[in-house]
């Protein structure tokens, strides 16, 4: 839940059902399966994105994967977008691809909605925005069993979700 300029909003989170990143097997395209599951600009009237077209980058920030640009990827519509490795880097202080059990402890709310909370939660874990570097076929996630941010097939759908990640002013924030 979080105020906004004087409104209250409860931000509802699919934690059941699973999808892909994307189905095309491929990590240079973004997440075009996985935005299905974000909410929309009709859905959520009062969020909106800063910047609707975003440039893709891979976890060490370059602009493309295994040879194959990156978009700038288009979340028109939408009111939300996955959040990306070096958003979590930030606010963490890890660094994706260390790969350490445990490494989302300090920072065990990016594992709310995950079967880390509870077993009764549908998802291990959700996407992230960010392709990995080395490989095409290749996307980082939060995974919630192990504490971690790994890595999965962007095609699979078995036990990964979407978190929408908002956009929103310091200054429309009440404390």
């Amino acid at each position: 839940m979080y105020t906004h300029a004087n409104h209250i909003q409860r931000l509802e989170v699919d934690n059941i059902n699973t999808k892909a990143y994307d189905s095309s097997g491929e990590n240079y395209h973004g997440p075009r399966t996985a935005t299905t599951a974000l909410p929309t600009t009709s859905q959520w009237t009062n969020i909106s994105l800063k910047s609707i077209p975003r440039q893709i980058l891979t976890e060490p920030g370059k602009e493309s994967t295994n040879g194959e640009d990156l978009p700038k990827f288009d979340y028109l519509g939408y009111a939300a977008r996955l959040i990306t490795a070096q958003e979590i880097n930030r606010g963490c202080g890890i660094l994706v691809g260390s790969h350490n059990d445990g490494e989302l402890e300090p920072c065990n709310y990016f594992m709310e909605n995950t079967k880390y909370e509870s077993n009764e939660r549908g998802t291990h874990g959700y996407w992230l925005e960010t392709p990995i570097d080395s490989f095409m076929h290749y996307v980082w996630y939060v995974n919630g069993n192990y504490r971690k941010l790994y890595y999965s097939r962007v095609y699979n759908d078995s036990g990964y979700g979407v978190r929408p990640a908002i956009e929103i002013l310091k200054s429309d924030i009440s404390y």
